[in-house]
C-alpha cells in the first residue's frame, strides 16, 4: 500500500477511464502499465521521507503541465521561497538542480506522450513548455539515448510485438 497525492490520484482515475472506454488492446493495456509504474507512481516516490513540506509540495505541483512548462522557475514559484533556498534544498534533498529536476519530469512526460499518444513531436515539446525544438531534441537524446521520433518507433514496436 502507499498515499497517493491528489495529483497523482487525478492521473489514476485518468488513466483508469482511458482504459475503461477504450478497446481493450494489448497495446492499450501496456501503454497503461507502462504509465502507472513509470509516471504516476513512481513520481510519487521521488523524496526521501525527511524532506520539508514546502519541498515535497512544490515537487507535487511541479508534476503538472501547468508548473512544469514554466521550468525552474515555475518550480521555484511553487516552492514559494527564494532560488537560492530552494536550489540549496533541491540539491541537498534530490541531489539535482531544479533545472534538472524539472527536465526530468518534463522528459518522462514527453517519453509517456510519445508511447502512448501519436501526437506530432513538435506538439508534445510545445506542451512540455520547450519554445526550441532543437533543445527538446539534444535533452530527449541525452536523457533516452535516442532521439523522440526512433524512442516512439522502438516503443511501437514493443508494444505491439512483444519479444521482438
Amino acid at each position: 500500500m502507499m498515499e497517493v497525492d491528489p495529483v497523482r490520484m487525478g492521473d489514476l482515475r485518468r488513466l483508469e477511464r482511458n482504459l475503461e472506454l477504450g478497446r481493450r488492446t494489448l497495446a492499450r493495456i501496456e501503454g497503461f502499465l507502462i504509465e502507472l509504474l513509470t509516471g504516476v507512481l513512481a513520481e510519487s516516490q521521488a523524496l526521501p521521507p525527511h524532506a520539508p513540506r514546502w519541498l515535497v509540495a512544490a515537487c507535487t505541483a511541479a508534476q503538472t503541465p501547468e508548473i512544469f512548462r514554466q521550468g525552474a522557475a515555475g518550480f521555484v514559484r511553487a516552492a514559494a521561497r527564494s532560488h537560492e533556498h530552494v536550489c540549496r534544498a533541491t540539491k541537498r534533498y534530490l541531489g539535482q538542480t531544479p533545472t534538472d529536476y524539472v527536465n526530468g519530469l518534463r522528459m518522462a512526460y514527453a517519453a509517456r506522450c510519445l508511447a502512448g499518444t501519436d501526437d506530432p513531436v513538435a506538439e508534445i515539446a510545445h506542451d512540455c513548455g520547450f519554445e526550441h525544438l532543437s533543445h527538446f531534441y539534444r535533452l530527449f537524446a541525452r536523457t533516452y539515448g535516442e532521439p523522440p521520433r526512433r524512442y516512439r518507433q522502438h516503443r511501437l514496436v514493443e508494444v505491439v510485438q512483444p519479444g521482438r
